[in-house]
């Protein structure tokens, strides 16, 4: 029984294909007020911030890697530049100062800080910077019966949190080109395989809907280089 639905979310996904090389990135300051709202303050007390200990592990001797003090240190594609700005990132938290420069040098890393810490930043930053400058949309070989490769997977426990980085990495890549998708359960599947046959850079999936909706007809690995 599940072989019709399988062509039939099929179709869907080579329907969608033919429209994907035409996509226009709109960059205008209507579509920037979107997706960035009208930005506030910064809330946080770096103060009480950086009174917390911060504890790094397992790098070897000469593995070293100095913290990020401002984010106007990173090398960021114009694009990525000015969404930092839109979002008010001046200043990075303990998880950003450390996490960062050590994805930028390529280490596995795995972090743990309180929540509101700024620990969905500390991962998507580093995958927005290792984009470049290059447009995805160039890089993209789909015909009606290829599967989309994304060059991140982003797992969450729960739809609730999946959306919310989805948010920030639509937020971080806004006006690159490149393409974020957020897959979970309890919604259309035929939707999500709308936008996965659109193309997608980063993809966020709860465990259960990359399973079962990120079938290896749509979706593969073989591009992904951080997950």
């Amino acid at each position: 029984r599940d072989q019709p639905r399988s062509r039939g979310l099929g179709d869907v996904y080579k329907r969608q294909a033919h429209s994907r090389r035409n996509q226009r990135v709109d960059t205008s300051e209507r579509a920037a007020r979107e997706i960035f709202g009208v930005a506030g303050t910064a809330g946080i007390n770096f103060d009480q911030y950086d009174a917390i200990e911060v504890v790094r592990t397992g790098l070897a001797p000469g593995d070293e890697v100095p913290e990020l003090t401002s984010f106007a240190m990173l090398t960021h594609p114009p694009w990525l530049s000015a969404n930092v700005a839109r979002m008010r990132y001046i200043r990075p938290t303990p998880i950003q100062r450390h996490a960062i420069p050590l994805a930028l040098r390529g280490f596995d890393i795995m972090c743990c800080a309180q929540t509101g810490s700024g620990k969905t930043a500390a991962f998507l930053t580093p995958i927005a910077c290792s984009f470049g400058n290059a447009s995805q949309a160039d890089m993209r070989y789909f015909s009606g019966r290829d599967a989309a490769r994304p060059l991140a997977l982003v797992m969450a426990p729960t739809r609730e949190l999946a959306l919310q980085i989805h948010q920030e990495a639509c937020k971080l890549c806004f006006g690159s080109g490149h393409l974020c998708v957020c897959v979970y359960g309890g919604a259309s599947a035929s939707s999500q395989l709308a936008l996965l046959a659109k193309g997608v850079d980063i993809l966020v999936a709860t465990p259960g809907a990359c399973v079962r909706q990120c079938a290896p007809v749509f979706v593969r690995a073989c591009a992904t280089h951080v997950a």
